[in-house]
């Protein structure tokens, strides 16, 4: 057993009736035995009734028993062990974090390829590994080295879409 203790909202009766300034109540308890409230009152009450049970303070939040969340979101589901993910919510937000990440980065550099932007990154770590004594042009160098080498600007291929 446990005996909660801190601030405790509540309405043990009818909701609808008497002060609603009465559901908060400070210094309150909850006596917890095998996951089911047992007793509840205040704090110094059951103490005196359980001296032995160990008491956690709860200071600064709220304990609303019987409360039930009705709301749940997907990952927080029991299925989720069912589907081989034995990870907590927070790891899932993380994994999801890295891999937005990762798709974002993926999906620029498709998308600049696809439309003539060529790869700086790519080109100075190829420059770095296989030609090390070599000068690396800077980045407004190689777009415009890019430029020259795809459209042939210089050599009169090219003159543009009209």
């Amino acid at each position: 057993m446990t005996i909660y203790a801190g601030a405790i909202v509540d309405t043990p009766g009818d909701p609808f009736s008497g002060d609603p300034g009465g559901a908060l109540r400070q210094d309150e308890a909850l006596l917890v035995r095998d996951g089911v409230i047992a007793a509840r009152g205040a704090l110094a009450a059951l103490r005196a009734a359980d001296p032995g049970e160990p008491v956690t303070r709860l200071d600064g939040g709220l304990l609303v028993p019987g409360f039930i969340d009705t709301h749940v979101h997907y990952p927080q589901i029991r299925a989720i062990g069912g589907l081989g993910l034995s990870v907590r919510l927070h790891e899932l937000f993380d994994r999801s974090a890295r891999a937005a990440g990762a798709t974002l980065y993926w999906t620029t550099r498709a998308a600049r390829l696809m439309v003539g932007v060529p790869d700086y990154e790519t080109y100075v770590a190829h420059r770095r590994a296989n030609h090390p004594n070599e000068p690396i042009m800077t980045y407004v160098e190689f777009f415009r080295e890019r430029q020259q080498a795809r459209y042939a600007v210089g050599k009169g291929r090219f003159r543009g879409c009209c």
